[in-house]
């Protein structure tokens, strides 16, 4: 890069011009001069550069990501990669800073600014700044919320002007990380305990919050303590919280590397959908805290949460004019302060502890005395050790029907007197309340979610450190404290030649604080030593230190061998169901790769499974077409001398069948069942196996495998395997089977070939098992004829059947709807059963009338139930009713036993009704069964009787938050919508008195999304007059919505027609004529920012978190 800088000392920088292939304008600085004796070392360690991307919008609607042109500065190529409309579905703008990282080239470590310019106010720029090791496993990093969508493409906001934007970089070269470096930082191999001496928490995809807490809780050592004092030697983590959380605070004290969180939600009962959801922190402190004391009690630790967490408060009421004061004590365990409106933590206990006046028509009712004016307020009787201080950062907005995250800087200091707070009748001179900061919860990002992590002061000495998920760093005071309050920060940067100045808001502040008693903390911080922890828990952890170590060993040397597998017939008749066997059953030996099977079956085989060798003898199961695997193939005497990595034909493992000699044959003895005519046939000697109790295998002989069916016990049994000719006749092998199933030598049989599990083929008596294409490893199955028609207790008659029946056998658990997360119990069913034997099996179970049974399908995705039931005219069978649509199979079901038959709730309709008064306000939501032919006017009047109401009312649809239509009474309810909002609402008198010259039109909230009208909230009708005003018709809507006027006056009125408002000044005539059908009047709430997408929920609205367990 050219030097910069003059004698005059003037400010000169360097620019060069490229052009990108798109059209981008990108302009790069090299540095700026000062001081002559600065200049060099200045334009060695910052560079600059700004570019214009042009046709903006062409390239968001055809590109998902961009990345611009290459660009060098500092002597290094960058260039930027943006993202038009967000990184993996997130509503903002997301964009990185990518650097050209060469393999086995030293890293590059950077401090970088990214700007993007606000071309019609630039003190609004939006500017983000981060620091990252670029290397080659990372070479980018940025921010996947740089800014909101919706204020980014608004035309208004100036972020884009001649569909350009403006974007401004700074990179500072560094060379190293500084200690307690941004939060934007990967480190990359950073190892946490060697720099800090502590271990972060895994993330288990958006657990951060339940992180910071738990980080937070183990950095209270006393509370650790009673914890490791809980008795957990029976328990298992999965299923106990206590043990989970003993566990997780033990690896964290003596631990290395990140510890694992997912035994604690396993056993709150959480599934992985719940760990993919954020949660709010406070919630989960208050219900963490409720489950422990709850478990606590009856221990050593009982009180523990009360002594550390519990404060009290004091609200009193006292009469103005006479002498009376009612008092009443009550128990907190953190408390909740506002910051909007406050400048600082103070300001915010001013507020708590507030004094109202009662007075007017807001007096107090003294008893004995009657209405009297008072004085309403509370202060504190009792602060705990350890002070939970939770800022109420996220609040309602009634205006967009939305939550919204409050910015506003908001300062907190390190020591906090609260004596002014405290009853009079406390002594604060013994032990004065003032509290030392020891931790801040910080929340990143905006109401729709965002990242938490914590900084902590872990000892009385005064060092700051940062949990961050897994990382932990050192950090500053500042970085803990001041850089938490929140607000705006300011931004220098040279345009031009000159020094300019702008601001920008923080998303990144405290969300929760952490006090200690500045009395109490040598106690409340006092070391655990290693002695204090209970010897089970010592014990448990060192072996699985143990067996971890033993693992990474075992892994290390895995190259170096191979799993065996060898099934014998105790195995095989074991198994009764179709095919032989079932692997994971089978013992597993491991073996070096390099020995032959003629010495693991001496060394291994012989010791481990009791089988002398020669009695050993082995196949090897091959893979049929079919998807089946049977014992096809003898192993040579020239193969057991091979290494078993080459009889394995690089296969991951081996499995063998190892038949067994019952006892060493006589000279004259054949191995195989022959029939009356003497067959031989010669075999070469590589064909033998080394066994020598075994005679040897003729060309004709065939392996095979028989089970026995028992249509009586409905049970299938492997008897055993048989070396047979393959001349040989099935007649001539029934005496055989029958002594092998211990049955009759009479009995009649039917025999069958099992293929596979779906085919189960007879076979003719008279075929010789060539001509019934029966070889090696092929599975005969027979059984006894009987005669269904004198045997009424048989079910299953033949082999076929019991076949069909173990192949859509299926363990169904059934859950009552009521308690979606407990299985009541689980019914052994097949597939095929239709809906009313489903009903039948499980009101015999619960001991109700089948018709009284309502199934619920089961949504693996959430692990609920669905949303509507089963209906029985459906006729579903169980397959179809555990098999919905596009989601996998499950074998869950939901059930209730209803008061009625099912059959007359389907008979009618069930309505969901929002019940809204005349002031728009929704007041309750109904649900109710209504006959399936009544009208619309049953449904008015049903609503009315449950209300109690008075009047006229109507029922409006609603779609899309907008009113779609008004049904007419007398219209059947087969009219309305499944998918519309229904609302009943009483009709406002003011419409009831409407005449001539007044109409009646549509009201919509909207916002300006991009170039579109986006509808939301709540649509009501309304009466305007002919020639009324804008200004007065917003002056009585205030007054109908019950809004501050101020408030509703800063809206703008416009007539909105298919999507295209056309605004109406204070000062405008709104109606002259009646609106169209396709128009509404829009009240546009311009200055807030739009909601949230319809269906998707912040983090702080999710369903409410609950540990099961």
């Amino acid at each position: 890069m050219p030097a910069a800088g003059t004698e005059e000392n003037k400010i000169k920088e360097t620019t060069t011009i490229i052009m990108g292939t798109d059209g981008t304008n990108i302009s790069s600085s090299g540095g700026v001069a000062k001081d002559d004796k600065d200049v060099k070392k200045e334009d060695e360690k910052i560079g600059r550069f700004s570019y214009k991307v042009k046709n903006f919008t062409k390239i968001s609607k055809e590109k998902k990501r961009y990345y611009t042109d290459w660009f060098e500065i500092l002597n290094h190529k960058w260039r930027l990669l943006i993202f038009p409309h967000g990184n993996n579905g997130v509503d903002d703008l997301s964009i990185y800073l990518d650097a050209e990282v060469k393999p086995n080239s030293a890293p590059r470590c950077a401090r970088f600014t990214i700007e993007i310019v606000n071309q019609i106010q630039s003190a609004e720029s939006i500017r983000r700044e981060a620091l990252h090791k670029f290397q080659a496993e990372e070479t980018d990093w940025g921010f996947t919320h740089f800014m909101r969508l919706a204020q980014l493409y608004d035309p208004r906001s100036g972020f884009i002007k001649d569909d350009r934007i403006e974007i401004n970089i700074e990179v500072e070269s560094l060379k190293e990380i500084p200690p307690g470096g941004l939060s934007g930082y990967h480190y990359y191999n950073y190892d946490s305990k060697k720099e800090t001496g502590f271990v972060g928490l895994k993330n288990q995809g958006a657990t951060c919050y339940m992180n910071s807490l738990l980080q937070a809780l183990f950095h209270i050592p006393s509370f650790r303590k009673s914890v490791y004092t809980l008795p957990t030697d029976k328990e298992i983590p999965t299923q106990s919280v206590q043990l989970a959380l003993q566990r997780i605070f033990y690896s964290l004290q003596f631990g290395s590397t990140g510890v694992g969180t997912k035994e604690l939600t396993q056993s709150f009962g959480w599934t992985a959908i719940d760990s993919f959801t954020q949660h709010d922190v406070q919630e989960l402190n208050r219900v963490l805290m409720d489950n422990l004391e709850t478990k606590m009690k009856g221990t050593k630790a009982e009180g523990t949460v009360e002594k550390l967490f519990q404060g009290k408060i004091t609200n009193f009421i006292k009469c103005m004019n006479i002498d009376f004061e009612s008092n009443r004590e009550e128990a907190f365990f953190d408390l909740s302060l506002n910051v909007k409106g406050c400048k600082d933590i103070y300001a915010s206990f001013d507020t708590y502890t507030e004094v109202e006046i009662l007075d007017g028509t807001n007096k107090y009712h003294a008893e004995g005395h009657g209405l009297q004016a008072a004085k309403k307020g509370c202060t504190f009787s009792q602060i705990p050790p350890v002070l939970h201080l939770q800022l109420k950062r996220f609040e309602y907005d009634p205006y967009k029907d939305a939550m919204v995250k409050v910015n506003d800087k908001y300062e907190f200091p390190q020591v906090l007197d609260l004596t002014k707070y405290m009853d009079t009748e406390v002594d604060t001179k013994t032990d004065p309340p003032i509290y030392n900061l020891h931790g801040v919860l910080v929340h990143s990002g905006d109401v729709h979610g965002g990242h938490y992590y914590a900084f902590i002061r872990p000892s009385v000495k005064p060092n700051w450190f940062k949990f961050d998920d897994d990382r932990v760093t050192v950090a500053t005071d500042a970085q803990a404290i001041d850089d938490n309050f929140g607000g705006e920060e300011e931004y220098c940067y040279i345009s031009q030649g000159r020094k300019m100045t702008t601001t920008h808001k923080k998303f990144s502040n405290a969300y929760m604080l952490v006090y200690l008693r500045a009395s109490r903390v040598t106690d409340i911080l006092a070391d655990i030593p290693e002695t204090e922890i209970p010897s089970h828990l010592k014990e448990r952890f060192n072996q699985e230190l143990i067996d971890q170590e033993s693992k990474r060993k075992e892994k290390e040397e895995a190259h170096l061998f191979m799993t065996l597998k060898i099934a014998t017939d105790k195995d095989l008749a074991k198994h009764h169901k179709s095919d032989l066997i079932r692997w994971d059953a089978v013992q597993c030996l491991k073996v070096r790769k390099t020995s032959s099977l003629k010495d693991i079956r001496k060394d291994v085989i012989a010791p481990s499974l009791g089988v002398p060798f020669e009695r050993q003898r082995f196949w090897t199961w091959v893979s049929r077409q079919n998807k089946t695997t049977r014992p096809d193939t003898l192993i040579t005497a020239i193969e057991e001398d091979l290494p078993i990595e080459n009889v394995a034909k690089k296969m991951p493992d081996l499995k063998l069948y190892m038949e067994i000699s019952p006892l060493p044959p006589s000279p004259s003895t054949s191995n195989s069942v022959s029939d009356s005519s003497s067959q031989t046939s010669s075999i070469t000697s590589s064909a033998l196996s080394s066994s020598s109790c075994f005679a040897p295998i003729h060309d004709d002989d065939v392996l095979i495998f028989f089970k026995y069916y028992d249509p009586f016990s409905e049970t299938l049994t492997y008897v055993g395997h048989q070396m047979v000719k393959a001349s040989m006749k099935i007649t001539n092998m029934t005496g055989m089977m029958c002594a092998m199933a211990r049955i009759p030598p009479s009995s009649h049989l039917l025999v069958f070939e099992e293929v596979k599990p779906t085919m189960i083929d007879p076979i003719k008596p008279q075929y010789t098992l060539r001509e019934g294409e029966i070889s090696n490893g092929d599975i005969i199955v027979y059984q006894t004829q009987v005669d269904v028609s004198n045997s009424a207790n048989i079910n299953l008659p033949t082999a076929v059947d019991y076949y069909d029946h173990i192949l859509n056998r299926i363990l169904v658990k059934f859950r009552r709807l009521d308690q979606p997360k407990k299985t009541a119990f689980v019914l052994d069913l097949n597939k095929k059963m239709l809906f009313d034997q489903v009903t039948a099996k499980v009101a015999a179970r619960v001991g109700t009338d089948p018709g009284k049974i309502r199934l619920t399908g089961h949504n693996t995705n959430h692990d609920q139930p669905k949303t509507s039931s089963f209906r029985r005219a459906e006729r579903l069978s169980l397959n179809d009713m555990l098999s919905l649509y596009y989601q996998p199979a499950t074998d869950i079901l939901f059930y209730e036993a209803l008061d009625v038959p099912v059959s007359e709730i389907e008979n009618k309709r069930l309505m969901k009704i929002a019940y809204h008064n005349s002031n728009t306000t929704l007041q309750e939501q109904l649900q109710f069964l209504l006959p399936r032919d009544a009208l619309v006017r049953d449904v008015i009047s049903t609503v009315k009787d449950m209300v109690k109401g008075e009047g006229d009312f109507r029922l409006l649809e609603i779609w899309n938050y907008k009113i779609h239509k008004i049904p007419n009474p007398t219209d059947g309810i087969n009219v309305l919508n499944d998918y519309a909002q229904q609302r009943v609402e009483a009709i406002s008198p003011e419409e009831l008195s409407m005449s001539d010259g007044h109409f009646r039109v549509p009201m919509v909230h909207f916002y300006r999304d991009f170039t579109t009208v986006q509808s939301y909230g709540v649509p009501f009708y309304f009466v305007i007059e002919e020639g009324e005003t804008g200004k007065q018709v917003k002056s009585r809507v205030s007054m109908k919505l019950a809004l501050p006027e101020e408030d509703v006056l800063k809206w703008k009125l416009a007539i909105v027609s298919f999507g295209i408002p056309e605004y109406i000044g204070d000062n405008d005539v709104v109606l002259k004529k009646p609106l169209e059908t396709n128009e509404y009047i829009g009240l546009e709430h311009q200055d807030h920012l739009p909601p949230r997408h319809h269906g998707v929920r912040p983090h702080h609205v999710e369903k409410p978190i609950k540990i099961y367990n």
